[in-house]
């Protein structure tokens, strides 16, 4: 490469190294392609060699590594990096695509790239990209999906996505006159007809954890410890979900003439199953237990039916949701003081409805919910709730 960067004079190559796409096959040769002056020397036409490079050239998305020599006349590209989720490393990846403008008003940009992180079935996360053409690249759009695993650290993570943004930006790439400044390498393809192991815990993921802390000063003190354990499964026709949890509290206080001890502890747990009908339906049952001494609960439980419609096809789920619930059951409830009902025990019907939408959109995101309960025996008592969120 040295060779060649002194032959041609250009500045140094940018890298797009990485995992090809997902659900695209990688390719099984390497190709090289020179610059503008090593073609000049060959007394090959630069139209003719841009026809040459064409073929192979739509084949970049499928490439693992590819590097740019920047060409005299150059203008970069301005890019408008649109994060939804809480941590996109974007700092990282600004400073690993030097090749390329950022921008901050998506207005100005001429590819904006839409980051959208959701949680995956295997607790890890999965990353949605999409490009959206602007100003000389209108109309010009891509979409692609990466999948970490839960155990993949901040360096990993970091690094795919890296690759991935890479690779979709080649799109653009070759609209700018870059290519006869391109090298592509393909990875090796896999053995043919491999065959994945069986899966011996049969699609389950369990996680479990433990965290606490403690602080203390002369006259108090705190203590705080949480154990939790979920249990997933998620095929394409069901979803079976468990999570329980425990947190135990106790607060010391160093009063003139005594000590107080203030123990607190509160556990739950939440069971869900779904099994899916079609693109838009979906019908399950949802079961829930909880002790908090804070909303006065020594035993709520409840136990209920549920349907729910996607009103957006499955599919588009990483851009856009509009779902209607609906589920009606029995809650039985056993209070630790006697309530302002002169109640310790309550077993009532309910049911409730909720509206829930979510959008991730080039021009931000919206997460909404709307929901309604009451008890079936008596409409008057009854919560309603909303909460909207805009980024």
């Amino acid at each position: 490469m040295a060779d060649e960067q002194a032959f041609t004079g250009l500045p140094r190559p940018f890298f797009l190294g990485g995992a090809a796409l997902p659900n695209r096959t990688a390719g099984v040769v390497a190709l090289t392609y020179q610059s503008v002056a090593c073609c000049a020397a060959c007394q090959i036409p630069i139209q003719s060699m841009k026809r040459i490079l064409l073929f192979p050239l739509v084949l970049l998305i499928q490439s693992s590594g590819m590097s740019f020599a920047q060409p005299a006349q150059f203008e970069r590209i301005k890019i408008f990096l649109n994060c939804t989720g809480e941590d996109c490393h974007q700092e990282y990846l600004v400073n690993e695509l030097y090749f390329f403008d950022f921008v901050r008003d998506r207005f100005q940009a001429e590819v904006q790239v839409l980051l959208i992180e959701q949680t995956a079935a295997s607790s890890g996360s999965r990353f949605t990209l999409n490009f959206i053409g602007q100003k000389r690249f209108a109309g010009i759009k891509d979409s692609t999906t990466l999948t970490t695993k839960p155990a993949d650290p901040e360096v990993i993570i970091r690094a795919q996505l890296l690759a991935a943004i890479k690779t979709g930006l080649a799109h653009y790439v070759l609209r700018t006159g870059w290519e006869t400044a391109l090298r592509v390498d393909y990875v090796t393809r896999p053995p043919e007809g491999r065959v994945l192991p069986d899966d011996p815990w049969n699609s389950w993921i369990f996680t479990v954890g433990l965290d606490g802390d403690f602080d203390g000063e002369s006259r108090r003190s705190s203590l705080n410890a949480n154990a939790y354990l979920s249990a997933y499964r998620i095929t394409p026709s069901s979803k079976i979900m468990a999570d329980v949890d425990y947190e135990y509290t106790v607060n010391q206080f160093r009063l003139a003439s005594q000590n107080v001890r203030v123990p607190v502890d509160n556990y739950s747990g939440v069971f869900y199953y779904a099994h899916s009908l079609n693109a838009h339906w979906s019908a399950g049952a949802f079961a829930e237990f909880e002790h908090d001494k804070f909303q006065n609960l020594r035993l709520q439980h409840r136990v209920a039916p549920a349907v729910e419609y996607n009103f957006y096809n499955f599919s588009e789920n990483t851009k856009r949701q509009l779902r209607l619930g609906y589920q009606a059951g029995y809650r039985q409830l056993s209070y630790l003081e006697t309530t302002v009902f002169d109640r310790n025990q309550e077993f009532r019907p309910y049911h409730q409805l909720a509206l829930v939408a979510n959008y991730a959109q080039p021009w931000g995101s919206v997460n909404a919910v709307v929901q309604g309960r009451s008890f079936l025996d008596n409409f008057a008592q009854n919560r309603f709730t909303t909460r909207l969120n805009l980024s």
